[in-house]
């Protein structure tokens, strides 16, 4: 599986940011909620911004000679980022690389935050007339790490393993796990209805169709074999009864 990364340029470098599954449970235990809250306030706190970027440059395989996150912070500094927007931006991008939010989640998130620093610039010019406003996250996930990681592990996936892996990644294999059961319970659900229907027609007094005519589970190179091994025992059944015949004659 190909690992999917954030890649951020500069001095001639290219670093690789990547938060894995087990980054997320770090970033949990320390600061006490979910990863996803960690990375809508890191934009406005330096602290989580650090063990954020922290995390996501010291994942297995990176490469990345730099993995402190108040270090390269500061390389962000050099390199020119500043202000919440820029931060957020950087922190939201990584997210979606992740696969805790969608590139699309991602844009609205930074379109939120830039109308959100415009405003309080704005309040400031003109505090007497602004008005307070409150709007809801923008984003919450269908599953918390621990219920992911849970997923993951009843889908194949091994604990170990999973630590490693992004929640895209886990995400990923949990649905095409689901995906494989649906599909397995779809064609058991077309065994049990040709079964009512096959019964159905016996108790009619149809003719039975050979079993591998009404499941779709033979190759066309086993019907002919069943096909001839069934007209060789007509066959010998035909001339059993010529014999049978001749005899009693």
């Amino acid at each position: 599986m190909a690992r999917k990364y954030l890649p951020l340029r500069g001095d001639g470098k290219e670093y690789r940011l990547r938060l894995t599954v087990g980054g997320q449970r770090n970033l949990r235990e320390r600061f006490q909620e979910e990863t996803l809250q960690t990375v809508l306030l890191a934009a406005g706190d330096n602290e989580r911004l650090c063990a954020l970027l922290g995390e996501a440059l010291s994942w297995p395989g990176s490469g990345n000679d730099c993995t402190d996150g108040e270090q390269f912070l500061d390389l962000l500094v050099d390199w020119g980022y500043q202000g919440q927007e820029r931060f957020g931006a950087l922190a939201f991008d990584l997210a979606a690389a992740s696969g805790l939010l969608t590139a699309e989640q991602a844009g609205q998130l930074k379109a939120a935050l830039r109308s959100a620093v415009e405003q309080a610039y704005t309040r400031m010019e003109t505090p007497e007339t602004a008005e307070e406003e409150q709007t809801d996250a923008p984003f919450s996930p269908d599953l918390t790490l621990d219920e992911l990681l849970e997923a993951g592990v009843r889908a194949g996936g091994s604990p170990s393993e999973l630590e490693d892996w992004t929640w895209s990644e886990v995400l990923q294999l949990v649905r095409c796990r689901r995906e494989a059961e649906r599909q397995r319970y779809q064609a058991l659900s077309v065994i049990a209805w040709e079964q009512a229907v096959f019964t159905a027609r016996l108790l009619a007094g149809e003719r039975a169709e050979p079993v591998y005519e009404r499941f779709p589970f033979w190759e066309e190179s086993e019907q002919a074999s069943l096909r001839l091994a069934g007209y060789r025992s007509m066959m010998e059944r035909l001339a059993g009864n010529k014999r049978e015949v001749r005899e009693h004659e």
